[in-house]
């Protein structure tokens, strides 16, 4: 079994989220429903972070194949939450 980590984007713009191709970097990134696009100076932190993702997924497997520990994986994601505090004016 081979694992694979998936990274997608959602345009705040729009609303809609669209996927990341992690095994190249483009030069922009720019959404693909209303061509709004990402400021350049993101594209590189983007990658990191889902490159730090997939690294630390790869060590828990290794670590339950080497060291018979339990495996975890990590997935990360964003919502908007409303505290009740924020509906009264």
């Amino acid at each position: 079994m081979a694992m694979f980590t998936r990274a997608s984007l959602t345009c705040s713009q729009c609303g809609k989220s669209f996927p990341l191709n992690l095994n190249v970097k483009p030069q922009a990134i720019r959404c693909p429903f209303c061509q709004k696009e990402m400021a350049s100076d993101m594209i590189e932190d983007v990658y990191t972070a889902a490159g730090y993702v997939s690294d630390i997924n790869y060590r828990f497997r290794k670590y339950l194949n080497e060291r018979d520990e339990p495996e975890f994986r990590l997935s990360v994601w964003e919502e908007e939450i409303h505290y009740p505090y924020e509906d009264t004016e």
